[in-house]
C-alpha cells in the first residue's frame, strides 16, 4: 500500500489516518466537512488551514479516500473530491464517498449487515459488500430526521427546556451548565451554520443524566424510533447481524442492546469511530 490517506468525516469532526508505505500510521483530527453546509471553497479552507500543515513534512500522498456525511449524491461527491483536488494536487487516485459506506466497511468488511451510524445525525441501511447499501427509507437530514442521534436529541433538550417542560433540577441543571436564552439560540438555529454541530452540543447532557426517568425516556424513544423505521423495516432484520458506529451508540451501547434484544436485533459491534477498520479494509483490499 503506498502512501494514503483514510478519512472519516462527520458533521462535528473528521478522523483522519495516514498510512505510510512502511506500514506506519498517524491520527490526525480536524473539524467535519459537510458538504450540505460548506462550498466547495469552505472545505477547501478547512482543510488548507487545519490539515495541511499537519502533513508538510510528509511524503505526497498517492491515494486518498474520503468518507464523509452528505457525500451519498454525484453533486456533493464532486464538490468534496473538487476541494480535495485542490489541497493534494499530485494525488493519483480520489475516492469519495458516504460515510455509512465507510462504516459499512470497517464493521463488516467483505462481509454482509446492517450498518447504522448514532452521531452528530444518523443512517441506516444494509451492506452487501464491497459497495451496495440499501435503506428501507431515504435519510431526510437533521431538519426531518436524523432520529436518535445528538443532533436529535438535543433538539428536544432545548425545546423542553425552552417551554419550561424539564423537571425542576433538571431545568436548573441544564441552565448553569449552558446558559443559553432565546436570542442566542435562534441566532446559532437559524442563523449560524452546522445548527446540528450546535445542538448535538447538547446531547452529553442526557449521559450526565441517563438514570433520570425523564433522559432515560428520551433516549428510549429515540433510539426505538431509529430502530423501528430504519432497522426492522429492512428485509430479513433478525437473520443479519447490526453493527453501530458512533459516539452517541458508544455512550448509550447497553440501552442500545437491550432495546436491539426485544425486537429481534442482533448487535454485534459498536464501535466510537470507523477509522481504524477502514484502515484495515483498505489494507486488506489493496
Amino acid at each position: 500500500m503506498s502512501n494514503s490517506l483514510i478519512a472519516d468525516s462527520g458533521a462535528t469532526k473528521t478522523d483522519w489516518c495516514l498510512v505510510l508505505a512502511n506500514g506506519n500510521t498517524q491520527l490526525f483530527h480536524t473539524d467535519g466537512i459537510s458538504p450540505h453546509y460548506q462550498t466547495e471553497d469552505e472545505i477547501y479552507h478547512t482543510l488548507n488551514t487545519q490539515l495541511l500543515p499537519l502533513l508538510e513534512s510528509i511524503a505526497p500522498i498517492e491515494q486518498l479516500y474520503f468518507y464523509g456525511t452528505g457525500c451519498s449524491s454525484e453533486a456533493n461527491q464532486t464538490r468534496v473530491a473538487a476541494a480535495l483536488s485542490r489541497a493534494f494536487p499530485v494525488t493519483s487516485a480520489c475516492e469519495v464517498n458516504h460515510d455509512l459506506l465507510g462504516t459499512a466497511r470497517a464493521l463488516f468488511g467483505t462481509q454482509t449487515g446492517m450498518v447504522g451510524i448514532l452521531g452528530t445525525g444518523s443512517n441506516a441501511a444494509l451492506y452487501q459488500a464491497p459497495n451496495k447499501l440499501n435503506a428501507a427509507l431515504p435519510n431526510l437530514g437533521f431538519w426531518l430526521g436524523d432520529e436518535g442521534s445528538a443532533g436529535f436529541f438535543g433538539k428536544q433538550l432545548v425545546i423542553d427546556y425552552m417551554h419550561g417542560q424539564m423537571p425542576g433540577p433538571m431545568q436548573r441543571d441544564f441552565q448553569q451548565r449552558y446558559h443559553i436564552n432565546l436570542e442566542t439560540l435562534l441566532e446559532n438555529v437559524y442563523q449560524k451554520p452546522f445548527p446540528n454541530r450546535y445542538l448535538a452540543g447538547f446531547a452529553p447532557f442526557l449521559q450526565i443524566h441517563d438514570s433520570e426517568p425523564y433522559c432515560s425516556g428520551l433516549l428510549r424513544q429515540g433510539f426505538g424510533l431509529f430502530l423501528d423505521k430504519y432497522i426492522c423495516a429492512l428485509p430479513d432484520y433478525t437473520q443479519h447481524p447490526l453493527g453501530l458506529s458512533g459516539s452517541v451508540a458508544l455512550h448509550h451501547q447497553v440501552l442500545l442492546g437491550q432495546l436491539c434484544k426485544s425486537r429481534g436485533i442482533k448487535l454485534s459491534k459498536v464501535l466510537q469511530s470507523p477509522i481504524e477498520g477502514l484502515v484495515n479494509y483498505h489494507r486488506q483490499t489493496a
